[in-house]
């Protein structure tokens, strides 16, 4: 309990320190908000809102990066949301037609779970393949990131 207080207190002491000197630094940072989720892939996309005075190539360099990765994820999971919806759309008339089920009629859970075995199973490849590129995407961030934060922090 005590160290929720401190590490409460902490945040708290970080957060008012930076917001008395957020003014003087707002011209270069880059503010954000994130927007409703999207339809298709179900992700919250991050409006980046730039800095007038944002000269910094590798500032430049790391926001680019970032919208790059923000795009890769939300591409590959409209991709994957679609497949997934179109399989099974297709998987239930299959299903409703072997077992003479009425349009309005709701398969039962067990008879989903072959549905969705089958397609993890289906798009393991692909999804073991794009974990490896979203962690190499993230790395590249965080070299990026480190690039861009670390000098700032080592020259105070």
């Amino acid at each position: 309990m005590s160290v929720s207080r401190v590490c409460l207190s902490s945040i708290s002491r970080r957060l008012l320190s930076s917001s008395s000197s957020s003014s003087l630094r707002s011209k270069n940072r880059i503010s954000e908000s994130v927007g409703p989720p999207d339809p298709r892939s179900c992700i919250r996309p991050v409006d980046v809102k730039i800095g007038d005075e944002l000269r910094d190539i590798q500032a430049r360099c790391y926001r680019d990066k970032r919208l790059a990765a923000f795009d890769l994820c939300h591409k590959h999971w409209a991709a994957h949301n679609q497949a997934f919806k179109l399989a099974k759309d297709r998987f239930s008339i299959i299903k409703r037609t072997e077992l003479a089920f009425a349009p309005e009629e709701q398969l039962m859970p067990d008879q989903m779970a072959e549905f969705y075995r089958q397609f993890l199973e289906q798009t393991r490849q692909g999804q073991y393949e794009f974990n490896r590129l979203w962690y190499r995407t993230l790395l590249g961030l965080l070299v990026a990131q480190a690039k861009l934060y670390l000098p700032r922090r080592m020259s105070k």
